[in-house]
């Protein structure tokens, strides 16, 4: 038997690895306050509890137990806990080492998991658990890396007729949006469910004859606009030859594409309409909705930062993210006393800083646009300025010295030389 698991986890772990998975090994337990409360009530008393040992024992609520309050006195015997399952420590894994990770992260893991339950035959308390996650990234292309990845799991151990069933909501919205049934998603799925029931004839029967929206309609949502740059989406309307797009009763639009980019606009709400053009030029009135735009700027990104700590006299450096329609940029200064200073204010996106304060410095960029609207402030850098030490004060003050004692001797040689 041993054989014939170790097999199956080399096949697993060699398609994963080749799909560039890392695979992580974590402790067999846990804190028990890290385990608990994730898996709900039920969950919570199949956790497998370890019982302190030595001093800690006689930390025991008794008084607790007597009175019947059975997670009191469980808090006070146990501290720790057998592993559940996989997917709470990866969270810890990934919060204790996300500095050190780079991300999309891939991972997989095969180890032993432990459910303190009653068994049914064929199944046992200790069993290997088998996961792969990606964290950090939440690209549908992964979804798809993931299903291939499975596929050739099963494959190469040898079976040959796969079968992997997905349940998704967004593919099924996808597929309403596609054959414009966007505001009867509720029904649509309603028919697919039936597809065990009465079979896939009759299913394709009711969704031939499902209702086809009569009007134009758009995809984009009637949604706050945080930004001056976005898309009016909407879909096919069987049989049209163009689209007429209005804002706030003025055409701005008339083409075959199913999309428009709005772009530099200003703070308003706005109302859309779309329309389809038949091939007998007959119009089509469509959908109508209307977006409120409130644009916030977002603050330049500080970088090309040499050195996080500069001697004393020495410039510094900085330059940031250039923004659209900037009117002027505003550096900020913070020494180690808490002082506030602006330092540049001006239409570049760099500055050289001659006049920091020794001591810790922290440098923020703000950037105002032409139409008045200001930015947060940045994100913080940090600049520190060393002071001098005294033997090289010393050593500077000697060459000083030399050097003004020679160009006086020079000058009075100089002079000698005219006089004779």
């Amino acid at each position: 038997m041993i054989l014939k698991r170790n097999y199956i986890i080399d096949i697993i772990t060699d398609v994963f690895t080749k799909y560039g998975y890392l695979e992580i090994q974590t402790p067999s337990f846990e804190k028990r306050e890290t385990l608990s409360g994730k898996y709900g009530n039920e969950g919570d008393r199949l956790i497998f509890n370890i019982l302190n040992s030595g001093e800690k024992v006689r930390k025991a609520d008794i008084k607790a137990l007597n009175e019947n309050k059975t997670n009191e006195f469980i808090n006070s015997i146990s501290e720790k806990a057998l592993r559940y399952d996989l997917t709470v420590p990866l969270a810890r894994y990934v919060s204790q080492h996300q500095n050190e990770i780079k991300f999309p992260f891939r991972r997989f893991q095969i180890q032993n998991v432990w459910r303190a339950d009653r068994p049914q035959k064929g199944r046992y308390q200790e069993f290997t658990q088998c996961d792969a996650d990606v964290i950090g990234s939440d690209s549908t292309y992964l979804e798809y890396e993931m299903i291939q990845m499975y596929s050739n799991v099963f494959k190469n151990l040898g079976f040959q007729k796969i079968q992997i069933k997905v349940n998704h909501r967004e593919i099924l919205s996808s597929i309403c949006r596609k054959i414009e049934l966007n505001d009867n998603f509720i029904d649509f799925v309603t028919i697919l469910d039936k597809l065990n029931k009465i079979g896939s004839e009759k299913v394709i029967y009711e969704l031939q004859s499902f209702e086809v929206p009569m009007t134009p309609q758009f995809l984009t949502e009637e949604v706050d606009i945080s930004s001056n740059e976005y898309f009016i989406d909407w879909a096919n309307f069987q049989g049209a030859d163009s689209y007429q797009l209005f804002e706030n009763d003025v055409l701005i639009y008339q083409g075959d594409e199913n999309s428009y980019l709005i772009q530099n606009q200003i703070d308003n709400t706005y109302q859309y309409q779309i329309n389809a053009i038949m091939p007998s030029g007959h119009t089509v009135v469509g959908e109508i909705i209307s977006l409120d735009v409130f644009h916030i700027v977002e603050p330049p990104l500080v970088f090309n930062l040499f050195t996080s700590q500069q001697n004393e006299g020495t410039d510094v450096f900085v330059s940031w993210s250039s923004t659209m329609d900037a009117a002027w940029y505003s550096l900020i200064v913070e020494d180690s006393d808490g002082v506030v200073i602006e330092m540049y204010n001006g239409s570049e996106n760099f500055t050289s800083l001659d006049e920091l304060n020794i001591g810790q410095n922290r440098i923020r960029i703000q950037v105002g646009l032409s139409n008045g609207k200001v930015s947060d402030f940045s994100d913080s850098i940090f600049v520190n300025i060393i002071e001098e030490s005294e033997s090289d004060y010393f050593t500077m003050s000697n060459i000083l010295i030399f050097m003004v004692s020679l160009l006086s001797l020079v000058t009075i040689y100089s002079y000698r030389n005219r006089e004779d």
